[in-house]
């Protein structure tokens, strides 16, 4: 039987666990050509939400484009992976008579007939020798907005990890995007990201080009009734009881992270032979994921200092208040080293704030640190 957690890519259609309120308030966004900022702790799932509304449930007469900006080069990246995804829309079924109206429409950008290494199926990229970006931008941009006023259409540009445009040093893209941006009536855009940091301070701070230009949506954890419901009934597939207890435990135990709750429970339906779930069991998977990652965070820890090594395994165990004299002495370490530790740490990505409480981003290692 096929294990029916899918914790290690992008679960949609009956994979996607019930989010009903926040893909009726994107959805609406995106039919009002509002500009949205997503934003939420790593592995809430943001990305999933954003491919399954664009898959499932919008009206096929928007457009829809989805970008991932992670590792962006230069700004020649940039266009090479926004015109590559706008240029699909042009489709008309056979791929010949496509390349021959993009070149129609597109002077500035050339486009080829190519052979994906992966599919070995022909497709169409797009190639322009480096010249001037404001020229590629405002062709790609320009003739995708009046192709869509034309044809009296919307269309959504969904940019995931839009936050690494800042690698951009060159020139000002956030400025150069927004003279843009702002003037298409018809064009929804989804801008999101992993760092929360960088991507509110962008929108959200009055020296930045993008600020107040998009509504902020924050993506909050899936409700803890709605992931027992949904987790429930797939251990039913295989007989297996899940109580609710047991649900909260790995729900709270996971900060109710969605990927890492997923991890377990796909971990549980895997090795699990008995009919119901408890705690021994739980503790025994729980041991079995940190000795599949054990050499993975070794390696990571040989990159600490022992401050930084003892900062985390403080906060992985401690439910007090960290910066204190208590902690300070039963760690045999200085507040002031817990502070400097904290801030190292949180430049790494190694931890995060949520309201008072510093939180390890990455939960196995929070597991394995424990």
């Amino acid at each position: 039987m096929q294990n029916p957690f899918n914790y290690f890519s992008i679960a949609t259609d009956n994979n996607f666990c019930n989010r009903d309120k926040d893909i009726e308030l994107l959805k609406k966004y995106i039919l009002n050509s509002s500009n949205v900022v997503l934003f939420s702790k790593r592995r809430y799932g943001k990305t999933t939400l954003i491919k399954e509304v664009l898959k499932n449930h919008l009206p096929k007469s928007i457009y829809k484009v989805y970008i991932d900006l992670y590792g962006i080069q230069d700004k020649y990246d940039f266009i090479q992976r926004l015109s590559l995804e706008i240029s699909k829309l042009y489709s008309v079924g056979d791929i010949k008579q496509t390349l021959l109206n993009l070149k129609n429409i597109f002077t500035k950008i050339s486009f080829s007939l190519t052979i994906n290494q992966k599919t070995a199926m022909p497709e169409i990229k797009p190639e322009f020798i480096k010249k001037d970006f404001q020229l590629l931008l405002d062709e790609l941009l320009d003739g995708f907005v009046n192709f869509l006023d034309t044809n009296n259409k919307k269309a959504v540009i969904a940019m995931d990890e839009f936050q690494e445009i800042l690698n951009i040093k060159e020139i000002d893209i956030e400025a150069i995007l927004r003279t843009k941006i702002q003037y298409h009536k018809n064009v929804s855009y989804i801008f999101t990201g992993s760092k929360q940091h960088l991507l509110t301070n962008m929108f959200n701070n009055n020296k930045k080009p993008f600020y107040a230009m998009s509504t902020n949506f924050e993506l909050k954890p899936i409700d803890e009734d709605i992931f027992f419901e949904y987790s429930k009934k797939r251990f039913k597939l295989k007989d297996i009881t899940l109580t609710k207890e047991i649900f909260s435990n790995i729900y709270n135990l996971c900060d109710k992270e969605t990927r890492a709750i997923l991890k377990i429970c796909y971990e549980l339906f895997e090795h699990n032979k008995n009919s119901t779930i408890n705690n021994k069991i739980l503790d025994n998977i729980i041991e079995m994921i940190n000795l599949q990652n054990d050499s993975v965070y070794r390696l990571l820890s040989d990159t600490l200092t022992t401050n930084q090594i003892i900062v985390l395994k403080i906060i992985a165990n401690e439910y007090k208040e960290i910066l204190s004299l208590e902690i300070s002495k039963k760690y045999n370490i200085s507040i002031q080293s817990i502070k400097s530790a904290i801030n190292s740490l949180m430049k790494k990505e190694l931890l995060y704030k949520n309201e008072n409480k510093y939180i390890v981003y990455d939960k196995e290692f929070d597991f394995w640190l424990k």
